[in-house]
């Protein structure tokens, strides 16, 4: 049986997307990745596969077998090259299955082509989740007994496949077309439910990072028989559980979660807090506009950050005159949080704070001012952002170039034409993106 692997992306991004962020604005990273290792990589590092290498069968496929022994290399970039490079061989790698889970625990640094834009490294345990996943239903009660494994990596990745699993099939139903149509060994949603006892039971382990996977797979997922373990694990006595566990009761919106979410807004914790405020916002419920406005001065920026995107996604005009005196926090990531919600809730009350905090010191912040400005769509704000495209900055300069295209008045024109000779390639590309848009070409 032949894998079609094209759609996969969708399997992989979503792998990843429990690893670290992909959110715009003030959302990123919710989960926070792990810092890009500092310094050489290593050369050689021992390989975590267990099976005695005498175990590889003998009669496999030469390709097969080649890979298989290169999974026992001292050299991560060979191990990483073979457990990626199995998902290559289809049905004909099922028997490296149980060496790919076992290669699941190596996470020693391989840096990613030059072509890739994730700075951080790759790893022989992200090559065979990526098998894995390609294997699909082959792998399926592998990956499931890999989730009561002993080893806390393992345990990780295996959610994260099945997470990733779980995430294409929905992305399939959500676009009304068949998961087997993009990828013939696709398990189904009722295949991923075998998982659900194994993960309830890892959500009790003694093991916190173990837990933290458990809730979040539990909420890729969507088991209902979740709600009530996910719901105590806000009480779990780490943090990283918590915030876990707010995101997956927020995702799922289950109402239910309202009063403990409030509650943690005031745990001590900053990284349970920041779980709460985001997750308060996917709740959709009005009663937490108040204490999300609280939220805005938490001495965690991030936190205040979590909770100004959550103002803007419950879309309340309570939220404004306290997101445009957010404005004047003397944290940047503040202030560019409270311009990217003002900007989502469209008040033309932001217009002239706004405006004002277009000299803002921070270029990001500036930047995102100049986009909210354009996308309020106010013609006062013409003038100031025009003056923008001469912003030291290239990256204000060309989100200038964005906002003058949303406000649509013709007369900038002859302005983004001279911005075609930029020194900066996205600067030009920006202005060339805002000339076609404005004269309709």
């Amino acid at each position: 049986m032949t894998a079609r692997k094209a759609p996969l992306g969708v399997f992989v991004g979503i792998c990843l997307l429990a690893v670290g962020s992909t959110h715009t604005g003030p959302a990123a990273q919710t989960t926070l990745p792990p810092p890009a290792p500092q310094g050489p990589m290593p050369e050689t590092s021992p390989c975590m596969v267990r099976i005695p290498r005498e175990q590889i069968p003998a009669d496999l496929p030469q390709p097969v077998r080649e890979k298989i022994e290169a999974l026992y290399s001292l050299s991560p970039v060979a191990r990483e090259g073979a457990a990626r490079g199995l998902s290559a061989d289809n049905a004909a790698a099922v028997p490296a299955i149980p060496f790919l889970i076992e290669t699941l625990a190596d996470e020693s640094p391989v840096p990613r082509p030059l072509i890739s834009s994730n700075p951080n490294p790759t790893s022989p345990a992200e090559g065979a989740a990526r098998s894995l996943g390609y294997l699909g239903q082959l792998a399926l009660p592998a990956v499931i007994g890999a989730l009561d494994g002993d080893r806390p990596a393992v345990v990780g990745h295996a959610a994260q496949i099945i997470g990733g699993w779980a995430g294409m099939i929905r992305s399939a139903e959500e676009t009304k077309q068949d998961p087997a149509k993009w990828y013939v060994l696709a398990p189904t949603r009722d295949d991923l439910q075998a998982a659900v006892p194994v993960l309830l039971k890892r959500l009790r382990d003694g093991d916190a990072p173990v837990r933290k996977w458990a809730a979040w797979c539990l909420g890729a997922l969507r088991a209902p028989e979740a709600v009530e373990p996910l719901l105590q694990a806000l009480r779990d006595p780490d943090d990283r559980v918590r915030q876990q566990a707010a995101l997956v009761l927020g995702r799922g919106q289950e109402p239910r979660a309202l009063a403990p979410l409030l509650a943690q807004l005031k745990d001590p914790a900053p990284y349970a807090r920041m779980g709460a405020a985001w997750a308060l916002g996917d709740l959709g419920e009005a009663r937490a506009v108040e204490p999300l406005i609280a939220a805005l001065q938490d001495p965690d920026e991030n936190v205040a950050r979590m909770a100004a995107g959550s103002l803007a996604k419950l879309q309340d005009p309570r939220a404004v005159e306290p997101l445009i005196e957010m404005l004047r926090d003397p944290r940047p990531v503040a202030r560019y949080a409270a311009a990217y919600a003002l900007r989502e809730l469209g008040d033309k009350r932001a217009v002239e704070p706004l405006l004002a905090t277009l000299a803002d010191p921070d270029a990001d912040v500036r930047s995102q001012v100049t986009l909210a400005l354009g996308c309020l769509g106010d013609p006062r704000a013409l003038k100031p952002v025009l003056g923008m495209l001469k912003d030291p900055v290239g990256q204000v300069r060309g989100t200038a170039a964005r906002a003058l295209a949303l406000l649509g008045d013709k007369s900038v024109i002859p302005d983004l034409q001279l911005l075609l000779q930029d020194p900066d390639d996205g600067v030009k590309a920006a202005a060339q993106a805002a000339l076609k848009e404005l004269e309709g070409t």
